[in-house]
């Protein structure tokens, strides 16, 4: 519930059925969650959504030059929603285990891992953002399990910058989980320390923006 599309819902939806029709579509973000989201709908019979894919409509605006996208009240009807809905049910559940590996990581306490889970378990604003076919879930659990690996502590800034990559394929707003990087670089004061750590900073970012270009050309040829 509800039967229809719920906001952005009616533009991942078109796109995801897009990806898994293989039909060109023209976006803002990067292809991965839709097309994760496209993965999800071969499980379902394709004459399901082959038909009834498109809850919006693209139009001309003022001028010939202009596009105006609208989203009009469209029920799903045989559309499988229900198991995007799922899918990103499921990465709700991963976002609260990245944000219990990355307190763990940061703080090495059993109990401040397990009470910072519980709130983003019981968050009103995730839970709705990812019982619905959002991208937000997505790009958050990548992230934060991005976060959880780099400080570890053995950190593994490889494995962390695909991740971190993911979650830029994702959202490009994924780019704020360098803040926490930036942020712990201030408190390395012995500089053989500060050396390792611009070291893996680098690995991080160069690895997640080459894992993001990859993703970028290959998922949209």
């Amino acid at each position: 519930y509800p039967a229809e599309p719920v906001f952005d819902e009616a533009h991942f939806a078109t796109y995801a059925a897009k990806y898994a029709l293989h039909l060109p579509l023209s976006d803002i973000h990067p292809p991965l969650g839709k097309v994760l989201y496209g993965a999800a709908l071969s499980f379902t019979p394709k004459n399901t959504y082959s038909s009834n894919y498109s809850f919006i409509e693209t139009k001309r605006g003022n001028t010939s030059t202009t596009l105006v996208t609208e989203t009009p009240i469209k029920k799903y009807s045989d559309f499988p929603y229900v198991y995007l809905r799922i899918f990103s049910a499921f990465f709700g559940l991963l976002l609260a285990l990245s944000v219990y590996a990355f307190l763990k990581s940061i703080t090495k306490n059993e109990y401040i891992s397990l009470f910072g889970m519980f709130l983003v378990t019981l968050d009103n604003a995730l839970m709705l953002e990812t019982r619905l076919v959002f991208l937000n879930g997505m790009y958050l659990a990548f992230g934060f399990f991005a976060l959880a690996v780099f400080f570890k502590q053995k950190p593994r800034p490889l494995l962390a910058g695909i991740l971190w990559g993911l979650a830029l394929s994702v959202k490009l707003i994924a780019l704020v989980f360098l803040g926490p990087l930036f942020v712990a670089m201030l408190f390395y004061y012995k500089k053989q320390e500060w050396k390792i750590m611009l070291r893996n900073t680098t690995t991080f970012f160069i690895v997640g923006m080459s894992v993001l270009v990859i993703l970028f050309l290959t998922l949209n040829s």
